[in-house]
């Protein structure tokens, strides 16, 4: 989470109305590794730590931005949530991650904060229609190549090829 808070303090300073939100397991204040790098007047009252929630969906669609800052992943199924939810993602080039947003969203390199928080302030930047624009074609993405219909398909195409070629 570190470079995600850098991240923010960097957008912060471009635009001092946003906010950010964490949510999930030790996202609370309670935690001394987030409450050491949240010390600071500019982060503190425009970060907020939700902890764990059974109202994801909920609140991810109310989001500008999705955000993944990951060093390291496989399949980042909080992107995928984050699209269905018709919500544009701004991610770090790891895993599957450039692969399930496509041309939906922004991918950066991993480990700069800086072009981290440029990909926000662009998508932070895009007009309400745009970023609707934009999620709407994220949803659809996600729809297309990741729903249960669009995988089980797939597989069915995998399997026959493969029994065929035996």
């Amino acid at each position: 989470h570190a470079l995600f808070i850098a991240a923010m303090r960097n957008v912060l300073r471009a635009t001092p109305t946003a906010y950010a939100v964490l949510i999930g397991d030790g996202m609370v204040r309670t935690n001394p590794g987030l409450h050491a790098i949240l010390a600071d007047d500019l982060l503190r009252d425009r970060v907020f730590m939700l902890g764990p929630r059974r109202d994801v969906a909920r609140l991810t669609a109310a989001f500008d931005v999705a955000c993944l800052t990951s060093t390291s992943e496989g399949f980042p199924n909080v992107i995928g949530e984050a699209m269905a939810c018709g919500v544009e993602c701004v991610v770090t080039d790891v895993g599957a991650a450039s692969t399930i947003v496509g041309d939906t969203g922004i991918v950066v390199p991993s480990g700069s904060a800086d072009a981290f928080a440029n990909g926000v302030l662009l998508t932070l930047g895009r007009s309400p229609a745009e970023r609707c624009a934009l999620g709407k074609r994220a949803r659809a993405r996600i729809v297309a190549q990741y729903s249960l219909e669009a995988v089980t398909a797939m597989y069915a195409t995998l399997y026959r090829s493969v029994s065929r070629s035996a």
